[in-house]
């Protein structure tokens, strides 16, 4: 949502107005998105964790996708295509997983299972 309405609030002298109102949509209300801007310390660890994490990946631009922990980057819009370049190679498809993984787990029925002692068979 923040991309889609990017065009909308990133430049806008009076920014919070439209976030507020993407915050609203998905569903904060007016007091936690008060309280959330008023947190300095969600302000200070949310500064943190995005310089550690510029450090830690050597981001550059926005947007960058980072792919298992940083084996991979997507930097800047992209089309799908791009996307699935470097995401299909990760995934295994489901010929590769070994057959006790994809079969499922079974559980005896009353006519194999033994009756605990004590109690009639059927």
């Amino acid at each position: 949502m923040l991309f889609q309405t990017q065009d909308h609030w990133a430049f806008a002298s009076d920014y919070l107005t439209p976030l507020k109102q993407n915050a609203k949509l998905a569903g904060m209300s007016e007091e936690g998105i008060e309280a959330c801007l008023a947190d300095p310390a969600a302000r200070e660890k949310l500064t943190q964790q995005v310089e550690a994490n510029v450090k830690k990946y050597n981001l550059q631009s926005t947007p960058t996708f980072v792919i298992n922990e940083g084996a991979q980057t997507i930097m800047g819009a992209q089309p799908l295509e791009g996307f699935s370049s470097v995401i299909d190679p990760l995934l295994t498809p489901a010929a590769d997983i070994p057959a006790a993984a994809t079969e499922p787990a079974t559980t005896p029925d009353a006519t194999t299972t033994p009756a605990p002692e004590g109690t009639p068979a059927p």
